[in-house]
């Protein structure tokens, strides 16, 4: 594949729920079930971003904005295919989710990643800084570090 890449939030009479939870198994263990992804393309799909080529999924960004911190928007995954890495679509899919967050009233955004991972480095990279380690986040031995950036 050698196309554009194109950016769009998810829609509901598509297949995005499959395609996000296709990526998602390439992406995490253990991954998202079904009615995650189907309730997160339905209440947030303007927080959600696919990233395509040719028509194909390669990569997405799972954003969260609630109302109980209205001035937070949280991305809860990123996820690029490794052949689609290191070519500026993991920072463009952060900047679309940082855009929604801004839209809806967010002036910082949150996530969590393990500490000295890619992850780490590349949210680093793209501004974030570390706010604190939670311990066990994810069960026994599964830190996470919590970083923020000011939007």
């Amino acid at each position: 594949m050698t196309g554009d890449i194109t950016y769009r939030n998810p829609d509901e009479a598509t297949d995005d729920v499959e395609n996000l939870l296709l990526l998602n198994m390439e992406g995490f263990d253990p991954p998202i079930t079904h009615s995650t992804a189907w309730v997160a393309v339905h209440l947030n799909s303007d927080t959600i971003f696919i990233a395509e080529v040719e028509g194909q999924p390669v990569g997405y960004v799972l954003g969260l904005k609630g109302e109980h911190l209205p001035d937070l928007g949280w991305t809860r995954q990123l996820y690029v295919r490794e052949e689609w890495q290191r070519k500026g679509i993991g920072r463009s899919l952060m900047e679309h989710v940082e855009d929604a967050f801004r839209n809806k009233g967010a002036t910082r955004a949150g996530l969590t990643t393990k500490a000295g991972s890619t992850g780490h480095a590349f949210f680093s990279a793209v501004g974030y800084a570390e706010t604190k380690q939670v311990d066990d986040l994810y069960g026994e031995g599964e830190d996470r570090l919590v970083m923020e950036k000011q939007l």
